[in-house]
């Protein structure tokens, strides 16, 4: 019974480290290990694989749309 409350206790303890609109990083509270989950369909964004091995975000963020905001 021990054994099965700490398994769903790993299972619940993903947290949403960082939400790109394409990718979602994870890491795990207890276990420490880190994911990235694709959610996104039809559009493509690297991966940041620094983060899978060290921790900390290597790729640059996206520069800005070349939308209208600020234009006239």
């Amino acid at each position: 019974m021990l054994i099965m409350l700490r398994w769903l206790q790993i299972v619940l303890a993903w947290r949403v480290v960082l939400d790109t609109g394409v990718h979602v990083y994870e890491t795990n509270s207890i276990t420490g290990h880190r994911r990235v989950r694709r959610y996104a369909v039809g559009v493509y964004q690297p991966v940041d694989l620094g983060w899978i091995e060290t921790g900390f975000f290597t790729l640059a963020p996206p520069p800005p749309s070349g939308g209208s905001a600020g234009r006239r």
